[in-house]
């Protein structure tokens, strides 16, 4: 067989007719590629991938990748509780404080624990009406002593000196001594008794203390009367009110 040779001319038409129908591969697009991750929020979306020139479509880009969320706060701390405040202290009653096991017992007419420092008292003649005062038992080692003149009106009324108090537990004495002439007692109601200073007298407990009074000669039976009030079997702080008359 023989070959047949062609001109370079030839040669060179044919290749520029191929290069026309093939197309260059310049033509041809590359891939895009994604773009990249977000750092907080949301990650910036990718580029898509440039069209490519030729017959064939460019791949498209990826999406970026989403962002990581944010760390939450901590809450703050819970404040502390309001200490409580205290309870007010109680008021006195009468004198008489209480103050529980270790509280104290005051006697208003204190000091008055003999028949020389008698409390002196609202005198009363023997047609008048009864008199009061308070005073407080304290203990059995208290002793209260209070003074009055009964005075004899010598209008008919009986001379009589009375004495009694509103508590339980005390004994009520009263003692008489004639201003004038000799002096007799006789117990209506109680014991008789004598004073330390050796006045006639008589006493109760739990109960009213009375005591006819004469004095001797002409000018009436008006005596100065003298009234004990203590707790012998009791050891406790006990007020009272006196009631008295003549």
């Amino acid at each position: 067989m023989a070959f047949r040779f062609f001109e370079p001319s030839v040669v060179l038409i044919f290749s520029a007719a191929c290069v026309w129908a093939c197309g260059s591969s310049d033509d041809f697009s590359t891939v895009a590629t994604g773009g990249t991750a977000g750092t907080d929020a949301g990650g910036a979306s990718g580029s898509g991938g440039a069209a490519g020139n030729g017959a064939t479509a460019g791949v498209a880009g990826q999406g970026g990748s989403s962002g990581s969320s944010g760390s939450a706060g901590s809450s703050g701390s819970s404040g502390s509780a309001g200490s409580a405040g205290s309870a007010g202290s109680a008021g006195s009653d009468g004198g008489v404080t209480d103050g529980g096991d270790s509280g104290t017992c005051t006697d208003p007419e204190s000091p008055n624990e003999s028949e020389t420092a008698a409390t002196k008292a609202t005198g009363v003649d023997d047609c008048d009406a009864k008199k009061k005062v308070k005073g407080v038992a304290n203990g059995k080692g208290d002793t209260d002593w209070y003074r009055y003149l009964g005075t004899d009106n010598l209008v008919g009324c009986v001379p009589n000196a009375v004495a009694k108090v509103d508590a339980k537990g005390l004994r009520t004495c009263v003692f008489a001594d004639c201003v004038t002439g000799t002096t007799t007692v006789t117990c209506a109601k109680g014991s008789a008794a004598n004073s330390p200073d050796n006045r006639q007298g008589c006493c109760a407990t739990d109960g009213e203390a009375e005591a006819k009074v004469l004095c001797s000669g002409i000018v009436g039976s008006t005596a100065n009367v003298y009234v004990r009030i203590d707790q012998p079997a009791g050891d406790a702080c006990v007020p009272y009110e006196l009631e008295y008359s003549f």
